[in-house]
């Protein structure tokens, strides 16, 4: 595995990770898929296990390595200072997917790992996401008159009535 490439920051309920605190982070492992909530049944006799659907998808945890380059200490209790101040699912948006988010809450921060001197060092910030992604023109209402058309960019309804 390549070793991680430190790009733009995140952002998280409203904070910018970079522009405010200047902090670069790994976005390899941003575009995870939900796992099914399946409730599974072993039955003797029968090869296999009985699935049973819950209908719904699983949360899923993104892990975002980030890197401070200089005065770590103050800055990293900053960096958790501000994050942890946030309550309940915020929007976390990746530049490397401009046209989507998420909503997620931060679960923890892992403990950090210094270089020389405790000026630089990297620490991972792991957020607990709902599962489908959301796109940003979504958050934008729109007036559709009766029999209209309506696209997503993905799944076109034609002859939608709309009350």
């Amino acid at each position: 595995m390549a070793a991680p490439t430190f790009v733009s920051s995140v952002t998280f309920g409203g904070i910018n990770l970079e522009s405010r605190f200047n902090v670069k982070s790994d976005q390899s492992k941003i575009f995870k898929i939900p796992e099914r909530d399946y409730e599974t049944i072993e039955i003797p006799g029968r090869n296999g296990d009985l699935l049973v659907s819950n209908n719904r998808f699983k949360n899923i945890t993104i892990s975002v390595d980030c890197f401070l380059r200089s005065d770590f200490p103050g800055i990293y209790r900053s960096v958790i200072a501000a994050l942890i101040k946030k309550e309940g699912y915020q929007r976390l948006v990746f530049p490397q997917d401009p046209d989507h988010y998420r909503m997620a809450f931060l679960q923890t921060a892992i403990e950090p790992e210094t270089g020389s001197f405790n000026e630089s060092g990297h620490f991972t910030l792991v957020f607990n996401c709902k599962p489908q992604r959301f796109r940003n023109d979504g958050d934008v209402p729109q007036e559709f008159p009766n029999g209209n058309t309506i696209s997503n960019g993905v799944v076109t309804n034609q002859g939608v009535t709309i009350t």
